[in-house]
């Protein structure tokens, strides 16, 4: 069954978006440095799948700083140091229920981006993650992989799987290979052309 995803206006900066007046942003404008998948996280969260939305290069910068924070200390520095061996297992958590929640929202005919994003971010920001860091690292990167399929990609390939992350994959031994993540780089609103 096909399905229309219909969706309300998004502005820019809270004005119409305008190629003919030049008001836009293009990618291949966007530094290098930028995160696509940070930038995919971004948009989902201001989807305006229910609502006309903005995207407000200010806002679009601190969300993004923010975040590189939060996943270059609870991630890509972390990983380096911390030891994971091969007796963790997925059989402490129920990552199932979250993933069906997620997939749920994913789905066409009920698709809601934004509870998406705070599914998705509601983990990241776990203050209990040191608890248990391998299965709270490992779902990360099962539940973000839809919308950051590079950080995913790569955080998966250290934990020694191969393949695309999946639910039933993860249910596996697993042992960390140690490589190094690249750190997400800070950004400033001045990076962020329009036009």
């Amino acid at each position: 069954m096909d399905y229309y995803l219909p969706n309300k206006f998004l502005t820019l900066n809270g004005e119409k978006f305008s190629t003919s007046r030049n008001h836009a942003i293009w990618i291949d404008k966007l530094p290098k440095k930028i995160s696509i998948d940070l930038l995919r996280l971004f948009l989902i969260k201001i989807n305006p799948d229910k609502h006309q939305n903005d995207f407000n290069i200010k806002a679009f910068v601190n969300f993004y700083n923010r975040t590189t924070k939060l996943i270059n200390s609870k991630i890509v520095r972390k990983i380096e140091n911390y030891n994971i061996s091969k007796e963790h297992v997925l059989s402490n958590i129920d990552l199932n229920k979250i993933w069906l929640h997620i997939k749920t929202h994913a789905r066409p005919d009920c698709y809601d981006g934004l509870e998406i994003y705070l599914t998705i971010f509601t983990w990241l920001n776990d203050q209990t993650y040191e608890s248990n860091y391998a299965l709270w690292l490992l779902g990360f990167v099962i539940l973000s992989y839809p919308i950051m399929p590079k950080l995913a990609e790569a955080i998966w390939k250290i934990l020694g799987f191969d393949g695309i992350p999946s639910l039933h994959a993860s249910r596996k031994v697993f042992s960390i290979n140690k490589s190094l993540l690249y750190e997400f780089e800070q950004i400033n609103v001045s990076e962020i052309k329009v036009g």
